[in-house]
C-alpha cells in the first residue's frame, strides 16, 4: 500500500504504507501543495491541488505530471475522485468547485 502527502516546498510525496521510504516526489507545483489523491480504481495515478491555482494528475510509477488543471481564479484547496473514478472535483478558495472527467482533463 502507498500513501501520498502533500508538502508546504511544492512538492507532493508518495511513501511506502508498510516500510516509511519515501518511493519518489512529484515536482510541478509552484506552491504549496494542500490536496492530495490517489485514484480509486488505477492507483498509479495522482491528483494534486495547490496553492498556485493548479490542479496536476501524476503518473505514481514514473513521477511524471501527465495534465494540469486550471480554471479556479484563487488557491484550490481540495481534489478528490468521486468513487467509480471518472470526475475529479476541485474547490477553490474562490468560492467554486470544478468537476472535471477524469479521462478528458475536461
Amino acid at each position: 500500500d502507498k500513501i501520498v502527502t502533500g508538502s508546504f516546498d511544492g512538492t507532493a510525496k508518495i511513501w511506502s504504507a508498510s516500510s516509511g521510504q519515501c518511493l519518489c516526489t512529484l515536482y510541478g507545483h509552484t506552491a504549496e501543495v494542500v490536496a492530495a489523491e490517489f485514484h480509486p480504481l488505477q492507483s498509479q495515478a495522482v491528483a494534486t491541488g495547490s496553492i498556485d491555482g493548479t490542479a496536476r494528475i501524476y503518473d505514481a510509477e514514473t513521477a511524471q505530471e501527465l495534465h494540469q488543471l486550471a480554471h479556479h481564479g484563487a488557491e484550490i484547496i481540495a481534489a478528490r475522485y468521486s468513487r467509480d473514478g471518472q470526475l475529479l472535483l476541485t474547490g477553490s478558495f474562490d468560492h467554486t468547485a470544478a468537476i472535471w472527467d477524469a479521462r478528458s482533463k475536461r
